[in-house]
């Protein structure tokens, strides 16, 4: 390892998700002494550091891409290994601090991407620039979402290798059942009310079915609506923080008023509680005819539900200042600094990087390729509304490229909550996280 990284290192990597206490339990007490790289071994054993659980879907189809790259690599041993990644409410993770601050990183991390930033400025993530242009892995075979979540400051730190996205679904069958075009689903605001209403069912004070909810599921987040409503996270020029853009503010207002018409959050929340996963996820059951989502239930829909009658389309958006847009992220792989064995780190992620594995792997979880050229794959276009997430693509945003973004998320979060309880007022509560987010940006500019 040719880097140290000092306590303060790390209590600062951890400053904008989980604050320095809690990495200060589990940051080493000095600066890390790193022995010299041991004399390679006949077969070099490698760990990747998973995100997904061994025994799922996900795990099952990278333990597979594991076994592969072995028996194409006698003297290398990759394992697949779980707990890793993200740790509950962050972006970050503590485990990797730790073990990077220790001397004993994974070789192979799965990371989140709008972490990349903030790891990179910290110095903990290996700048794979030459690596991935000797590999041929250039900007110009991904779409530009992915481009700007894995380079920071031009340099490569991290390879997105599956991209998600969020859409409207709607169910065909019962837009018919209310009288609304079933090939014509709900563009702007003002339609997705009307027709939510003519979806919804109520007996007294007791709602049968919702016909939109626009905070539930995906729709929970900011960055879902927000590229749609025209709204501006970042100054790309100045790094500048603009989460209190007034789109957002327009948006969360909209939200807000939504949850009145409906009764309240306390009213909206008794009915969500209901609500079940899998063959009774309420999308499926009927109770919530429109919902904003992601591409991994289509997968639930094929398993659970294979007759189901729906559509997607684009999130909707104001006639004035709104956009046809979706939000896009996903996981990339980085090499953390300290691994024994770069070079033979690199040659693991390379070979997973290969179009054909990106292939199989997206297609296996129904999620995206970063490859442009995978756009056009049959494979990737025969559901229907698989087919639409891909033409999203090119108009996807992403959160803020900023080492600011782990706690914009946290802080954009807790002010939704707040805002939904009415402690707090929408445009004062977005101020004050904006200037929050800059003060502490102006150490790494």
């Amino acid at each position: 390892m040719s880097k140290q990284l000092s306590r303060r290192d790390f209590l600062r990597i951890g400053a904008g998700s989980m604050g320095a206490a809690a990495l200060a339990a589990c940051a080493m007490p000095t600066t890390v002494e790193v022995p010299a790289a041991p004399v390679r071994p006949e077969i070099v054993q490698l760990e990747y550091a998973g995100v997904h659980a061994p025994s799922g879907l996900v795990g099952e189809l990278k333990r597979e891409l594991v076994v592969q790259f072995n028996d194409a690599n006698p003297d290398l041993r990759l394992e697949y290994t779980w707990g890793a990644a993200r740790t509950a409410g962050t972006l970050a993770s503590e485990a990797l601090m730790a073990d990077i601050a220790a001397g004993i990183p994974p070789d192979l991390v799965d990371f989140e991407p709008a972490s990349v930033p903030l790891w990179a400025e910290n110095e903990a993530l290996v700048d794979l620039s030459d690596r991935m242009s000797a590999a041929n892995l250039t900007t110009d075979l991904f779409y530009k979402a992915v481009n700007d979540q894995n380079l920071w400051k031009g340099k490569w730190y991290a390879f997105l290798y599956s991209m998600d996205g969020r859409v409207l679904y709607y169910r065909k069958d019962l837009f018919r059942e209310a009288g609304l075009d079933p090939d014509n689903p709900p563009t702007h605001i003002d339609e997705i009310g009307a027709a939510a209403e003519a979806l919804t069912k109520k007996t007294g004070e007791r709602y049968e079915s919702i016909g939109f909810i626009p905070w539930a599921f995906q729709g929970r987040w900011v960055y879902t609506w927000g590229f749609s409503w025209g709204a501006e996270f970042m100054n790309p020029e100045t790094l500048e923080l603009t989460v209190n853009h007034d789109q957002v503010v327009a948006l969360w207002e909209w939200m807000r008023d939504w949850r009145d018409q409906y009764g309240g959050i306390n009213v909206i929340t008794s009915f969500t509680e209901a609500f079940g996963a899998q063959a009774q996820d309420p999308f499926i059951m009927g109770v919530v005819p429109m919902m904003i989502n992601g591409n991994w239930m289509i997968s639930n829909f094929r398993k659970y539900a294979p007759d189901l009658d729906y559509g997607a389309s684009w999130i909707p958006y104001p006639r004035e200042g709104g956009q046809e847009a979706t939000w896009t992220s996903g996981w990339s792989w980085a090499i953390p600094v300290g691994t024994d064995y770069l070079d033979d780190s690199f040659r693991a992620l390379s070979y997973l990087a290969e179009r054909g594995n990106i292939q199989w792997y997206n297609l296996g979880r129904s999620n995206f390729s970063p490859y442009i050229e995978h756009g056009e794959s049959p494979e990737f276009r025969e559901n229907p509304a698989m087919s639409f997430f891909v033409d999203t693509l090119p108009f996807a945003g992403i959160m803020p490229p900023t080492p600011m973004s782990d706690m914009a998320w946290a802080g954009l979060s807790d002010a939704f909550d707040d805002l939904m309880h009415d402690k707090v007022d929408v445009k004062e509560a977005l101020d004050a996280l904006n200037v929050r987010l800059n003060e502490e940006l102006q150490q790494y500019l």
